[in-house]
């Protein structure tokens, strides 16, 4: 089931493909592992169309809501607290601000938005993601079209005055989002779409599995279901369904043996 939505600010519709439980191994894999870049990379993978970090985290926050759980499980030291995650999302998306602008600063015609990435190496990399496209006379560059190295080189091309003003703006609406408020002795959740916050959250929610419950899950369920390979395509949410059928299917077979 591909999950869509609508574009920020936009009647666009954007979608992500899905997220499977061998992809869970590798992203279990990959958490345990702290290979961020990779994760990162296999999430955005999914995706069916360009778009910018609020994006990137509402498709994978309402994907990880319909393929695997709308819940998710934490411990306050006493005890495990559910919480929904639907709740966050409608939070994150109510609180989602317009901060699209553009402004002309020495002949060039910028415009500026929330970064493209939500995974960042350095503070340039936040820089050059807000910069969503530059005109200069009768030439105009979308940035979203180019790679690293074709960003790098405008960027050291381009007026100090600009590269000075995107940092201002870049301060000025790096506003936290809170998403759940301090309780029952769990800390506060807020993330920020100009640093790695929210993909740490995404990365936290994600980590669902680990890579060895996923394998011994699907060797359990090949005793069932000989094909692996269909096992392997479907998402945690129908693993799920096949547990629990699975176990009434044993425990009806045991009933009767008695």
């Amino acid at each position: 089931m591909i999950v869509e939505i609508n574009r920020s600010f936009s009647n666009d519709f954007i979608s992500m493909n899905e997220v499977t439980i061998e992809d869970f191994r590798s992203i279990s894999f990959m958490i345990e592992n702290d290979s961020d870049e990779s994760l990162y990379k296999l999430l955005c993978s999914k995706l069916n169309h360009l778009c910018n970090a609020p994006d990137k985290f509402r498709l994978f926050l309402d994907t990880r809501i319909k393929h695997v759980d709308e819940n998710i499980v934490f411990n306050n030291g006493s005890s495990d607290i559910t919480i929904n995650l639907k709740l966050w999302l409608d939070t994150f998306q109510k609180s989602l601000k317009n901060i699209r602008e553009t402004t002309i600063i020495e002949d060039f015609i910028i415009t500026l938005d929330y970064p493209d990435q939500m995974f960042f190496d350095n503070q340039e990399d936040i820089v050059l993601g807000c910069l969503q496209s530059l005109s200069y006379k009768d030439k105009k560059i979308e940035f979203k079209t180019l790679d690293k190295v074709e960003k790098d080189a405008i960027l050291n091309k381009i007026p100090i005055k600009i590269l000075k003003y995107i940092k201002e703006f870049i301060s000025n609406n790096n506003k936290e989002i809170v998403l759940m408020e301090s309780k029952l002795n769990l800390p506060e959740v807020k993330v920020s779409l100009f640093d790695n916050s929210a993909f740490s959250l995404i990365k936290t929610i994600y980590s669902y599995y680990s890579y060895e419950n996923i394998t011994e899950l699907i060797f359990w369920l090949s005793k069932r279901i000989p094909d692996v390979t269909y096992i392997s395509s479907r998402t945690p949410r129908d693993i799920s369904d096949f547990v629990r059928l699975y176990e009434t299917e044993l425990e009806n077979l045991e009933k009767k043996g008695n």
